[in-house]
């Protein structure tokens, strides 16, 4: 079941967080035990999605 927190809600083992916001951007933290993620949102609306050492996740292309 999910619970609120302070600045989201945990679902089952996964904590789901806003992080910060700005004029920039927009950014969401989920945790669970095996990892972190965070997600950037843009104002032109481009996700971003980083590990807990900063790296970006890119997306894999779709070989048809």
């Amino acid at each position: 079941m999910a619970r609120l927190t302070d600045f989201g809600f945990t679902f089952g083992v996964a904590a789901i967080e806003r992080l910060f916001h700005d004029k920039r951007s927009h950014c969401v933290g989920i945790k669970t035990p095996r990892c972190e993620l965070q997600v950037h949102i843009t104002p032109t609306g481009l996700v971003r999605i980083f590990d807990y050492k900063g790296n970006e996740w890119k997306p894999t292309k779709r070989h048809s």
